[in-house]
């Protein structure tokens, strides 16, 4: 069917996301599953296949691609961090990650469908990601032959993605509604629309750090595409507005309170020699509320999110490779990751506090 897309919000929200994904899931008819192949021979095949298709592209010079044959494991686990790859996959089969200059818009082949076409932006920009995305579909659309039902809807490994084959993520910082106590409320509503809620817990964490949550569609068998997507849109915007209004409750009914936790906040971030994941981004997002409360200027909410990345395990450990440690340990990335946020919050100004 046509999606029209025209009505869809489009705009950055990047007080409240992090990033939104927008992925197509597609198997090709008269090839196994990733998931059962045994032959090697057959994941060979699907590649050939796909990357005959991308040569004839006339945008072919903006992408580049990486055989999983040369993907070593620290590499693997950034691509993870930043959500440019699943978590689980079948690793005994050859695989291709075709990626564009930007990383915006990736082709997975024979991770868990044999085509994931994935498209990411560092804000809520969801109409481009749909369209990026269902360009690129339609053009092999053309050329494969995806296995699809008149009943079900597309085919995929996962029964869950059949239908649509759509799955739609945000990830958000919402601090404001865990703090107003609203959190457990908004779990029953997203799940009774088909969403999930994750939250980034730590060990005997009652709270999510950094108020962060991840969420998306559960399934996308069902429905249409158009349905989908703005259902999804919707519920979106119904969170970034509430997370919005709860921040401004917060301050409003407890000024000192608030303005004490994101000055102590930036005070750790300036001086602090060693750092745990956990603990910047506490400090990160705390600062990012303090932006929209003009209790922190000279810095936005862009490069806070852009910290967010910076300071994961892997991202740290791949821009030590390059330094005078060539062997780094887990105290010296807690150390680099200290030097980071110092780094961030050093032009940092204090506002009306």
């Amino acid at each position: 069917m046509k999606v029209h897309l025209n009505e869809l919000y489009n705009e950055k929200c990047s007080d409240v996301v992090i990033s939104t994904t927008f992925s197509l899931y597609r198997c090709i008819n008269d090839f196994v599953f990733p998931n059962k192949i045994i032959d090697k021979t057959q994941a060979e095949d699907v590649i050939k296949c796909v990357r005959f298709i991308i040569e004839k592209m006339d945008t072919k010079d903006e992408y580049k691609v990486i055989s999983s044959d040369s993907l070593n494991i620290l590499t693997q686990k950034i691509l993870e961090e930043s959500n440019l790859l699943p978590n689980t996959f079948n690793e005994k089969i050859k695989k291709d990650i075709i990626i564009n200059g930007d990383s915006s818009i990736t082709i997975l082949v024979n991770f868990n469908s044999h085509l994931t076409f994935k498209a990411i932006s560092p804000s809520f920009q969801i109409k481009d990601l749909c369209e990026k995305v269902f360009e690129l579909e339609e053009y092999f659309a053309d050329k494969l032959d995806f296995a699809f039902d008149d009943d079900i809807g597309y085919i995929t490994p996962n029964i869950f993605y059949c239908g649509t084959g759509i799955e739609e993520g945000v990830l958000v910082s919402i601090p404001g509604i865990v703090a107003t106590k609203r959190m457990s409320n908004l779990v029953v509503n997203f799940k009774n629309a088909g969403l999930t809620a994750n939250g980034h817990y730590t060990n005997n964490a009652k709270d999510s750090m950094g108020g962060l949550y991840y969420i998306y569609n559960e399934t996308s068998i069902g429905t249409n595409e158009q349905e989908q997507i703005f259902n999804f849109s919707n519920k979106m915007l119904e969170l970034i507005y509430l997370e919005r209004e709860m921040r401004l409750e917060l301050y409003i009914k407890s000024k000192p309170k608030t303005s004490d936790m994101i000055i102590k906040a930036i005070a750790i971030a300036k001086t602090a020699k060693i750092l745990e994941l956990d603990e910047a981004i506490d400090i990160i997002f705390k600062i990012n509320m303090g932006i929209d409360l003009n209790l922190v200027s000279n810095v936005s909410h862009e490069e806070c999110n852009a910290v967010y990345y910076k300071v994961q395990v892997a991202h740290i450990s791949y821009s030590l490779l390059d330094s005078i440690f060539k062997d780094f340990s887990a105290e010296l990335v807690k150390i680099e990751r200290a030097k980071i946020v110092n780094k961030f919050t050093y032009k940092i100004k204090l506002g009306n506090i």
